[in-house]
């Protein structure tokens, strides 16, 4: 009987031992199978990245005639045979994972930023917005020629989360965007002189390169320049041949800049260095490769405007900041007095220590100024608009009355979206009146009042945002969907420059690129708007951002 139960109880043993091994083996086969899915995941992810970095910003079909449309069918089309493919594969990941390792919900949580809180509840705003739409065949694409419908948001929100979250970040992918932008900003120089290197039809002023609109375009460069600026100035141990390399991409793309014809991207620039100078102050290499990148858009400028004295009939389109800058005294002040600075900075820094509590100083002075020109500068455009003629230097400045033409037509734009917005109902200004629906409900359900205004001030267009990104998202997604994409945006440039700023790595120096082009990002639509390009880039940054937090946390655990 002992011997018996012996038995029973060793084959009890081995039977446990048995099971042991076998469930051992299937969950090593099933790493196995999610290390295959994981690869394949990134391969096809890294199909995307490259197609939307090199391919979209040169598609057309048919010159500029429809070459919002082409971008916009473009990425649908390569979204939805992409995410068709990624999404299956990585819910079977999603399931294989925790199977296997049985992930701790605390963990998951800790992988969870405010970013990522703040898109997430993004998404949900579209969603009820796009529920609540009484446009619903608008809200689905968008408004013809933009298509930013909840189908479009669809793919930024689905593009972010799989970047940040599922992408094993390849840097060679990310360093394509330097060549291709580099060509982009070539072709828009030639243009601006009447050369057109690539047949485009119904070309004309108001387009430019390979991207179309120039506020198009000047969305697609601010999400590109001031990143590899950040990148040049931040980095110290560059060979001397990528410095060189570096500053000529930042010339051109600083060139391009200032001809490309859209105020938006001037504001953006001007937002940028002021931020830099801040945050260069207590850095002796900084400061000097601060004024290096002043003086490359000093000389851009005066090259530009000795071109232009030569052959002053080249030049295709003319606008204020343009003009200022590439056709006035003010290059020339500009070159001389950088180059003045830059030689002072070179010759302290060989000889003597540069004088930090001077710059210190001059870092208060700048600021201190910028806040009271702001100040003074709205003060002037609320008493000036509300008193017209009681300051009679200004009784026939446009710029300092805040009217229909104010800032080449935004004031127009402006009060027209904010008419939408004061028309709806308490349910439609907290979640809006559906995704790029703003256009559908001026033409078919706004009151009089906005219609006459319309008839007025656009009799020959048709008026399809705000021409200010967050006005624009207040109507068509609500106060909701402001709130949310506001926390993005500054949630992302917080947390990104903050860890960039306290540590001096390649990986942190990426992470401030990537926060110095949401900043840009930010101020050039605040006079502009959201599209196909300069939105699908945005949300490729924030995610690259975020996977680069998420890869510093994994190695300091």
């Amino acid at each position: 009987m002992i011997r018996y139960g012996k038995s029973v109880f060793k084959g009890w043993q081995m039977g446990r031992r048995l099971i042991k091994e076998n469930n051992t083996k299937k969950h090593a086969r099933m790493k196995k199978i999610n290390i295959h899915l994981h690869s394949i995941i990134n391969i096809v992810l890294n199909i995307f990245l490259i197609s939307i970095i090199s391919v979209l910003p040169f598609y057309s079909t048919n010159g500029y005639a429809q070459i919002g449309t082409d971008k916009n069918l473009f990425l649908f089309h390569c979204s939805k045979y992409i995410f068709g493919i990624l999404l299956p594969l990585q819910i079977i990941y999603i399931i294989i994972y925790n199977v296997i390792y049985k992930p701790n919900i605390k963990m998951l949580i800790k992988n969870i930023h405010i970013t990522d809180i703040f898109v997430i509840c993004y998404g949900i705003a579209i969603l009820l917005s796009y529920l609540s739409t009484d446009f619903r065949n608008e809200a689905t694409r968008g408004t013809e020629g933009w298509y930013m419908g909840i189908l479009t948001q669809l793919i930024f929100l689905l593009t972010y989360f799989f970047t940040s979250k599922v992408w094993n970040r390849k840097n060679w992918v990310l360093a394509l965007f330097i060549p291709v932008s580099t060509i982009v900003y070539i072709i828009a120089i030639l243009n601006r002189f009447g050369i057109y290197p690539i047949e485009m039809q119904s070309a004309r002023p108001q387009f430019i390169s390979t991207i179309g609109n120039i506020n198009w375009y000047c969305g697609y460069m601010v999400t590109l320049l001031f990143a590899i600026m950040y990148m040049y100035w931040f980095k110290d141990d560059y060979k001397f041949w990528q410095k060189i390399l570096l500053l000529m991409y930042i010339a051109i793309g600083l060139g391009s800049l200032v001809t490309q014809g859209s105020s938006s991207g001037i504001f953006a620039l001007f937002g940028v260095l002021l931020f830099m100078f801040i945050i260069s102050i207590n850095d002796s290499i900084r400061i000097q490769k601060y004024f290096n990148m002043l003086f490359a858009l000093s000389s851009v400028c005066l090259l530009i405007y000795a071109i232009r004295q030569l052959f002053p009939e080249s030049f295709t389109y003319k606008e204020t900041a343009t003009e200022l800058l590439t056709n006035s005294f003010v290059p020339i002040v500009m070159f001389l007095v950088s180059a003045f600075v830059l030689a002072g900075v070179r010759i302290c820094s060989v000889k003597f220590a540069l004088p930090m509590k001077f710059f210190r100083f001059l870092r208060n002075i700048v600021l201190g100024m910028s806040i009271i020109f702001i100040i003074i500068f709205t003060g002037l455009i609320i008493f000036n608009t509300s008193n017209p003629g009681a300051i009679s230097i200004f009784e026939n400045s446009s710029i300092f009355t805040f009217s229909p033409e104010w800032g080449s037509k935004r004031g127009a734009t402006w009060m027209a979206s904010l008419m939408v917005f004061s028309e709806q109902n308490l349910w439609k200004k907290i979640v809006g009146i559906g995704p790029d629906c703003m256009s559908v409900y001026m033409y078919q359900s706004g009151s009089a009042e906005l219609i006459t205004f319309l008839n007025e001030q656009f009799p020959t267009q048709r008026l399809t945002n705000a021409h200010n990104e967050w006005i624009s998202i207040l109507v068509n997604l609500g106060v909701l969907g402001l709130v949310c994409f506001v926390g993005i945006v500054s949630s992302s440039i917080y947390r990104f420059l903050k860890k960039s700023l306290n540590n001096k790595s390649l990986l942190t120096g990426i992470v401030g690129a990537c926060g110095i082009s949401v900043l840009a990002y930010t101020i050039n639509n605040l006079f502009s708007f959201q599209q196909t390009l300069n939105g699908i880039n945005l949300f490729i940054i924030l995610g690259v951002g975020e996977n680069i937090i998420r890869e510093l946390k994994t190695e300091d655990i």
